[in-house]
């Protein structure tokens, strides 16, 4: 296996990097192993989704949280553009981590493994949550939606809007 890192300048983000990307290696090897017949018969392996493979490498590379996901995330529950799992797209590196969290939090974080054996046998994300967790993947996304606004919802009803504090200083529905 073989993995490209970039160096910025900054240890800690190179350190973030690096964790990511080994955790990836370490899934990957796991669930697909280095064998030519997994190169072969592709048909027949665990179609990993983005949002459960990026979600726990940045999981486990940001010490199962981390404030700028935690960020996008109450935007994205508050301005209502959460995005169930299969259509995730650049929010499954945020909100994948913070549903990956979530499951952690309720089941156990020994479910994440179970997740992943389950899925390499069963072949579909939504039987290895069944299996794993004993509820279907809508009923997981559901109750995820739920937590998340029950969380950031109370703290945003004591808010002033912005209209009510700010003024304006340009015209950019306009310009």
């Amino acid at each position: 296996k073989r993995i490209v890192v970039h160096f910025t300048g900054s240890y800690a983000d190179y350190r973030h990097l690096l964790h990511h990307e080994l955790t990836h290696a370490v899934v990957y090897d796991m669930m697909f192993g280095s064998s030519l017949s997994s190169l072969i018969s592709r048909q027949r392996l665990f179609n990993l989704p983005l949002w459960f493979a990026e979600g726990f490498a940045e999981y486990s590379a940001r010490d199962h949280w981390h404030y700028q996901s935690d960020m996008i995330v109450r935007d994205a529950t508050i301005n209502n553009y959460l995005r169930p799992p299969g259509f995730m797209g650049i929010l499954a590196y945020t909100e994948g981590a913070m549903l990956i969290a979530y499951i952690a939090d309720k089941y156990g974080e020994d479910k994440l493994s179970e997740i992943l054996r389950k899925g390499k046998v069963m072949l579909s994300m939504d039987r290895a949550i069944k299996a794993a967790l004993g509820v279907s993947m809508e009923k997981l996304f559901g109750d995820y939606t739920l937590m998340l606004k029950e969380r950031y919802w109370p703290s945003i009803a004591r808010r002033n809007t912005t209209k009510k504090i700010a003024k304006p200083l340009t015209k950019h529905g306009r310009d």
